[in-house]
């Protein structure tokens, strides 16, 4: 979005973080560097800034790779009731 400043994109890239992985804390390391520089440049939109972080490895690890099967597939299922 042209006219959103950096602080504004800023705020809006901790709040997508803390609302997309569950108010986790993300290192410096994790964060998604080509995603958030292209929200940051006005390529992506908020929209596909969360989209990018939903399909993101660093998701995947959180909340299907690092937890039991059974949970993994409660939490796959239990979003399209």
């Amino acid at each position: 979005m042209p006219g959103r400043s950096q602080e504004a994109a800023e705020t809006i890239i901790r709040a997508v973080y803390c609302q997309v992985l569950g108010n986790a804390y993300v290192m410096e390391s994790e964060k998604l560097v080509v995603p958030e520089s292209q929200f940051k440049r006005g390529k992506y939109s908020v929209r596909e800034f969360v989209r990018a972080v939903g399909k993101s490895e660093l998701y995947s690890f959180r909340f299907f790779t690092s937890c039991a099967h059974y949970i993994a597939l409660y939490l796959l299922f239990s979003s399209q009731l």
